[in-house]
């Protein structure tokens, strides 16, 4: 029996947070890359020496002072709104670009 392949895929990995919050993307993105597909990491610009000094391909968005009003948003810490409030500030700092 033959094993299938598989299509090659761009695939784009964005996350935030605290190191420990961008680590397990990091192992998604590297496994991703070794069974074939093209990661691209979207990070903030304050962890972007984490995500190099794991050799992957990324793009940075977003300062410290661009994310600390997110983190005093209230809306952030409640665990069904939280999303809705990186999302909208990855949209605003990424359109900066």
């Amino acid at each position: 029996m033959q094993a299938r392949q598989t299509a090659s895929l761009r695939i784009a990995v964005a996350t935030t947070g605290t190191g420990g919050d961008i680590l397990p993307f990091v192992a998604l993105a590297q496994e991703l890359s070794k069974i074939g597909h093209r990661v691209v990491m979207l990070v903030p610009e304050f962890h972007e020496f984490l995500v190099q000094s794991h050799g992957l391909e990324y793009t940075v968005f977003g300062t410290i002072d661009e994310f600390q009003p997110l983190l005093e948003d209230p809306d952030f810490w409640d665990e069904r709104k939280g999303f809705g409030v990186v999302w909208k500030g990855l949209a605003r700092t990424y359109k900066k670009q």
